[in-house]
Protein backbone atom coordinates (compact mmCIF):
# COMPACT_ATOMS: atom_id res chain seq x y z
CA UNK A 1 0.00 0.00 0.00
CA UNK A 2 0.99 2.97 -1.07
CA UNK A 3 -0.15 6.58 -0.19
CA UNK A 4 -0.24 9.84 -2.23
CA UNK A 5 -1.74 13.16 -1.25
CA UNK A 6 -2.41 16.16 -3.56
CA UNK A 7 -4.02 18.45 -1.89
CA UNK A 8 -5.02 21.74 -3.70
CA UNK A 9 -2.74 24.37 -2.90
CA UNK A 10 -3.68 27.05 -0.14
CA UNK A 11 -1.06 29.96 -0.59
CA UNK A 12 2.69 29.55 -0.47
CA UNK A 13 5.08 26.48 -0.26
CA UNK A 14 4.90 26.19 3.76
CA UNK A 15 1.04 26.11 4.12
CA UNK A 16 0.89 23.31 1.18
CA UNK A 17 3.08 21.54 2.57
CA UNK A 18 1.89 21.90 6.49
CA UNK A 19 -1.88 21.46 5.00
CA UNK A 20 0.14 17.83 3.10
CA UNK A 21 1.71 16.99 6.05
CA UNK A 22 -1.68 17.59 8.42
CA UNK A 23 -3.61 15.12 5.89
CA UNK A 24 -0.66 12.56 6.54
CA UNK A 25 -0.66 12.44 10.00
CA UNK A 26 -5.07 12.57 10.09
CA UNK A 27 -4.91 9.73 7.76
CA UNK A 28 -2.08 7.51 9.30
CA UNK A 29 -3.90 8.14 12.96
CA UNK A 30 -7.36 6.74 11.43
CA UNK A 31 -5.38 3.32 10.14
CA UNK A 32 -3.31 2.83 13.36
CA UNK A 33 -7.35 3.63 15.25
CA UNK A 34 -8.86 0.93 12.56
CA UNK A 35 -5.87 -1.38 13.21
CA UNK A 36 -6.12 -1.00 16.73
CA UNK A 37 -9.84 -1.95 16.92
CA UNK A 38 -9.02 -4.83 15.11
CA UNK A 39 -6.31 -6.17 16.94
CA UNK A 40 -8.70 -5.18 19.94
CA UNK A 41 -11.46 -7.91 18.59
CA UNK A 42 -9.03 -10.23 18.37
CA UNK A 43 -8.44 -10.39 21.47
CA UNK A 44 -11.69 -10.68 22.65
CA UNK A 45 -12.18 -13.76 20.38
CA UNK A 46 -9.46 -15.39 21.72
CA UNK A 47 -10.56 -14.12 25.70
CA UNK A 48 -14.34 -15.55 24.56
CA UNK A 49 -12.66 -18.83 22.76
CA UNK A 50 -14.48 -17.78 20.04
CA UNK A 51 -14.18 -19.89 16.75
CA UNK A 52 -12.22 -22.32 18.85
CA UNK A 53 -14.48 -25.61 19.24
CA UNK A 54 -14.06 -27.38 22.35
CA UNK A 55 -14.14 -31.12 22.48
CA UNK A 56 -14.92 -31.76 26.34
CA UNK A 57 -17.41 -28.63 26.73
CA UNK A 58 -15.32 -27.09 28.93
CA UNK A 59 -14.25 -23.39 28.50
CA UNK A 60 -10.67 -23.37 26.36
CA UNK A 61 -8.33 -20.97 27.77
CA UNK A 62 -6.39 -18.40 26.30
CA UNK A 63 -2.76 -19.32 24.54
CA UNK A 64 0.06 -17.07 25.04
CA UNK A 65 1.06 -18.67 21.86
CA UNK A 66 -2.33 -16.95 20.35
CA UNK A 67 -1.93 -13.80 23.10
CA UNK A 68 1.90 -13.06 20.59
CA UNK A 69 0.56 -13.92 17.43
CA UNK A 70 -1.85 -10.65 17.75
CA UNK A 71 0.48 -8.97 19.20
CA UNK A 72 2.82 -9.57 16.30
CA UNK A 73 0.59 -9.20 13.61
CA UNK A 74 -0.64 -5.77 14.82
CA UNK A 75 2.61 -4.50 15.31
CA UNK A 76 3.90 -5.71 11.50
CA UNK A 77 0.80 -3.74 10.21
CA UNK A 78 1.27 -0.53 12.28
CA UNK A 79 4.93 -0.57 10.75
CA UNK A 80 3.68 -0.75 7.63
CA UNK A 81 1.13 1.84 7.84
CA UNK A 82 3.87 4.60 9.23
CA UNK A 83 6.44 3.41 6.47
CA UNK A 84 3.76 4.04 3.83
CA UNK A 85 3.01 6.65 5.54
CA UNK A 86 6.09 8.26 5.61
CA UNK A 87 6.99 7.38 2.39
CA UNK A 88 5.18 10.42 0.52
CA UNK A 89 7.11 12.78 3.22
CA UNK A 90 10.59 11.25 2.47
CA UNK A 91 9.82 11.83 -1.27
CA UNK A 92 8.49 15.47 -0.46
CA UNK A 93 11.71 16.50 1.46
CA UNK A 94 13.46 15.04 -0.74
CA UNK A 95 12.02 17.11 -3.82
CA UNK A 96 12.37 20.04 -1.71
CA UNK A 97 15.82 20.05 -0.90
CA UNK A 98 17.04 19.39 -4.41
CA UNK A 99 15.22 22.27 -5.17
CA UNK A 100 16.67 24.60 -2.79
CA UNK A 101 20.00 23.08 -4.35
CA UNK A 102 19.35 24.19 -7.25
CA UNK A 103 18.49 27.79 -6.10
CA UNK A 104 21.76 27.78 -3.97
CA UNK A 105 23.19 27.35 -6.95
CA UNK A 106 22.23 29.98 -8.89
CA UNK A 107 21.97 32.31 -6.18
CA UNK A 108 25.80 31.42 -5.66
CA UNK A 109 26.78 32.52 -8.74
CA UNK A 110 24.97 35.84 -9.18
CA UNK A 111 27.03 36.45 -5.79
CA UNK A 112 29.97 35.58 -7.99
CA UNK A 113 28.63 37.43 -11.08
CA UNK A 114 28.07 41.17 -8.56
CA UNK A 115 31.46 40.29 -6.74
CA UNK A 116 33.43 40.38 -10.34
CA UNK A 117 30.89 43.84 -11.08
CA UNK A 118 31.71 45.75 -7.97
CA UNK A 119 34.87 45.02 -6.87
CA UNK A 120 35.62 44.26 -3.05
CA UNK A 121 36.37 48.00 -2.40
CA UNK A 122 32.63 48.51 -3.69
CA UNK A 123 31.21 45.50 -1.45
CA UNK A 124 33.61 46.88 1.58
CA UNK A 125 32.06 50.28 1.45
CA UNK A 126 28.42 48.93 0.72
CA UNK A 127 28.84 46.34 4.29
CA UNK A 128 30.22 49.68 6.17
CA UNK A 129 27.04 52.02 4.71
CA UNK A 130 24.94 48.89 6.05
CA UNK A 131 26.31 49.09 9.39
CA UNK A 132 25.83 52.32 10.40
CA UNK A 133 21.98 52.36 9.06
CA UNK A 134 21.65 49.17 11.12
CA UNK A 135 23.59 50.11 14.13
CA UNK A 136 25.25 47.05 14.46
CA UNK A 137 28.12 44.91 13.24
CA UNK A 138 26.64 43.16 9.80
CA UNK A 139 27.78 39.63 9.30
CA UNK A 140 29.92 39.45 5.99
CA UNK A 141 33.03 38.55 4.83
CA UNK A 142 34.68 40.27 1.81
CA UNK A 143 37.03 38.11 0.18
CA UNK A 144 39.71 39.69 -1.75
Amino acid sequence: MQLIINPTPIQGPTSLFSESLNMLVMLIEAMCNEEKQSYEKALCRLTAGYGYPVSNGEERGVGWLEMAYCGAVYNKNLISIVADGVSPLLHVLVSHLRGMQQKKKIIKGKIDDLKEILGPDTIARAVKIAEKRMKKPFDYVCEH
